[in-house]
């Protein structure tokens, strides 16, 4: 819930939200429009539904299986050198995308194998660019960063994969592969630009370990809210979810 006494725009005003905000915004469109023409494209080469589903299925494993070790890496490193490292990764694997398929190369199982990458990249993306937005803005306005980022995203989902339609009709389907792969420059820019540091204010552990894992699954556990709307937005995402 956003504060009553500030503005949903008010996180706007600190420089280093602002940028980040705006860097993201223009990459999501990119990201989305991409996510739309692999879709399309493994579609396009196999014509079997079957395909789609085992694609999906290769975004979501990277997730399961880093997703605690991403979070407890966000814990302890510098979130900014993480961010750096994930986009200029995702970068270079739209524009291996874009090459492979402008030179009529790429091939089904050479699409699986940059989506895993891809989503491994995302899966270490997601917690350091999470966990950094607190430091960006002060803790009364930060409901209101949180705001600005859930519209951003949604926003994003409906504009990108409607420009990524019309490029792929009139343009082709590496048009939108090397869209994506120069939107991350709006990210890459706005992190080197951003006074913000980083580094984890009052850090005191050095490295990540099992235990430190379990206790945030100890944590999720006894607070009913947290694990209860986690599984609500599991069904809800693996049973209702569609592109």
């Amino acid at each position: 819930m956003e504060d009553k006494h500030l503005p949903l725009y008010s996180p706007l005003k600190h420089r280093d939200f602002r940028l980040l905000w705006l860097g993201q915004a223009i990459s999501l469109i990119g990201t989305q429009m991409q996510l739309v023409g692999l879709n399309w494209h493994i579609y396009e080469i196999t014509r079997s539904p079957a395909a789609l589903g085992l694609f999906g299925l290769l975004r979501f494993l990277p997730i399961l299986l880093f997703g605690l070790i991403a979070g407890s890496y966000a814990d302890l490193h510098n979130r900014k050198r993480i961010l750096i490292v994930t986009q200029t990764s995702m970068t270079l694997l739209s524009f291996i995308l874009f090459y492979l398929t402008s030179r009529g190369s790429i091939t089904v199982w050479l699409i699986y194998l940059i989506n895993i990458f891809t989503a491994i990249a995302n899966t270490f993306d997601m917690p350091a660019r999470q966990s950094l937005m607190p430091g960006l803005v002060p803790r009364k306005e930060l409901s209101n960063a949180i705001s600005l980022s859930n519209m951003m995203f949604y926003f994003s989902s409906i504009t990108g994969p409607a420009i990524g339609g019309f490029l792929i009709a009139h343009l082709g389907i590496s048009s939108v592969y090397l869209f994506n792969a120069l939107s991350f420059v709006a990210v890459l820019s706005a992190l080197f630009l951003m006074h913000h540091d980083g580094e984890i204010p009052g850090k005191t552990v050095v490295s990540a370990s099992l235990s430190s894992m379990k206790e945030g699954l100890v944590f999720v556990k006894k607070k009913t809210i947290v694990w209860s709307t986690m599984l609500l937005d599991v069904f809800s995402t693996f049973f209702a979810s569609a592109t």
